[in-house]
């Protein structure tokens, strides 16, 4: 179980590096996966986020995979909202105490 875990998380992770493009949009999502894997390295991945809020992330990973497998140029405005809403899951939901520092990142570039 634990390496199917592993494994859909770098998948997901490769998936969304390979999509976005934009500098500051790279360093927030390079933020963010940077500090999950400190927290699997220090094993309090668990007690450092609110991971109930894991199912509305799958959610909304299964519906981009579904956009990315139909690959219809039309869908381009709805994934961009996909990863709008699973920014806000993660930042709002999963990591809500640990957001200050991405913020910083975020209005240090505008």
């Amino acid at each position: 179980m634990y390496s199917a875990v592993c494994e859909c998380y770098a998948s997901f992770r490769n998936i969304v590096n390979f999509l976005v493009h934009g500098k500051r949009e790279k360093e927030v999502i390079e933020y963010i996966f940077s500090e999950v894997d400190k927290h699997i390295e220090e094993d309090d991945l668990l007690s450092e986020y609110k991971l109930n809020a894991l199912p509305n992330l799958y959610e909304l990973f299964v519906r981009l995979v579904k956009y990315l497998l139909d690959n219809k140029p039309e869908d381009r405005d709805q994934i961009v909202i996909l990863f709008q809403d699973m920014l806000e899951v993660v930042t709002r939901d999963i990591m809500e105490d640990h957001v200050s520092k991405l913020w910083l990142i975020v209005m240090k570039n505008m």
